[in-house]
């Protein structure tokens, strides 16, 4: 006679909290390792993951670039920079860049503040970045909006002649082409100034 084989029942599929039991170390597990790199990134790299560094970099532009911006339009009013830029009217807009250019340097010189420029760029770069970045968000961006423009054409000469002087050979470029943009919308709006 054959073995007889004892009947084995068959497996009940697991219940829910059965696979949650299961799942749930797993789920933990990620999510701390994904806390751990989002806090070393924002860290070691100063990258602004999952977060809103408004309150951060509004304190450090208040402190950097605020200045700059606000000497810019100082230069603006001075009489000898108006009589300049006003005798270069009929000359090419080249030739008016380069006046603009060599005021404003000469401002940063004599202020002992061409130091402040790269710094002031890349916290701007980094201001746009996380505004381009669909993890990071700035509250109030749009109130950046007049002096991004300002900085920029006020300061494009000194910062265009950093690009490839020991700086990266797109130093400035997110900050111009966001200032262009920016510029040229409110020309589209009837806004010049």
């Amino acid at each position: 006679m054959g073995k007889r084989r004892a009947k084995v029942p068959p497996e009940k599929p697991a219940g829910l909290w059965s696979l949650l039991g299961n799942a749930l170390p797993t789920a933990l597990g990620v999510v701390t390792a994904l806390g751990v790199v989002v806090a070393f990134l924002n860290y070691a790299f100063g990258i602004s993951v999952l977060q809103n560094p408004s309150e951060r970099y509004r304190k450090s532009y208040d402190d950097l670039v605020a200045p700059l911006v606000l000497g810019s339009y100082e230069v603006n009013e001075d009489r000898t920079y108006k009589t300049r830029i006003a005798a270069a009217m009929n000359k090419s807009p080249t030739d008016r860049a380069a006046i603009v250019a060599d005021q404003f340097g000469k401002y940063l010189t004599e202020n002992n503040l061409i130091g402040k420029i790269e710094p002031a760029v890349r916290l701007i770069e980094r201001i746009i970045d996380c505004q381009d970045s669909l993890l990071c968000q700035i509250d109030d961006y749009d109130a950046y909006r007049k002096d991004f423009i300002q900085f920029w054409y006020s300061y494009r000469g000194p910062i265009e002649r950093m690009r490839g002087n020991g700086k990266a050979i797109d130093f400035g470029s997110s900050l111009e082409k966001e200032a262009r943009r920016m510029y040229q919308e409110d020309l589209s709006t009837g806004d010049p100034s």
